[in-house]
């Protein structure tokens, strides 16, 4: 802290060029590709938001390659295998093991 007491003007005047710099970086991904894909980075927050957006936009057809959303009941069972009960994995080794599952 002592280093920086000194300095400050130093580090704001290094922050501010810092910022222009990435702004001007912004700008320009922006621009590139708005004009590549047609698709505004503003709202989009992540770089994974984009690919997906990407995606479904440009890339994917419906009718050639349709996502199924499942019903209510559909997801229901499907959750209920995903994350049904508690299960451990042990190697068995011993004398006169017994196993039990209850339902």
């Amino acid at each position: 802290m002592s280093n920086l007491q000194g300095h400050s003007e130093d580090l704001i005047n290094y922050l501010r060029q810092d910022i222009l710099l990435l702004d001007g970086m912004m700008l320009k991904a922006q621009e590139i590709i708005l004009d590549k894909y047609h698709m505004d980075i503003v709202n989009m927050m992540t770089l994974s938001s984009f690919s997906l957006k990407n995606l479904r936009q440009n890339y994917m057809v419906d009718e050639a390659f349709h996502i199924h959303l499942p019903t209510r009941n559909q997801n229901t069972f499907i959750r209920r295998d995903f994350y049904g009960e508690h299960v451990d994995v042990y190697k068995l080794h011993g004398e006169t093991l017994y196993y039990y599952e209850y339902m």
